[in-house]
């Protein structure tokens, strides 16, 4: 279990997501090429959540996913709570 919770990521992570994004883009866009948001959401996210991720084309992982890709690269796996 993630975050000690079963709870799916709502709006408002997504929304802060979208904020840090602007700040980096304000403190460091001269620098970058391109700015990626990524999400692990490891019970997934809500109906309004995820209308936002595609609006936004936000890449979003579950633990699964996550532990396929560490595999894949010889790591060790995501610990379970």
């Amino acid at each position: 279990m993630c975050l000690l919770l079963e709870t799916k990521v709502g709006v408002e992570v997504i929304e802060n997501m979208l904020k840090q994004k602007e700040i980096v883009n304000e403190q460091e866009g001269e620098y970058l090429t391109q700015i990626h948001l990524w999400l692990f959401a490891c019970n997934g996210v809500t109906e309004k959540a995820q209308e936002l991720i595609n609006k936004h084309n936000i890449l979003l992982s579950t633990k699964q996913e996550l532990n396929y890709l560490l595999k894949f690269l010889n790591l060790r796996k995501l610990p379970d709570f």
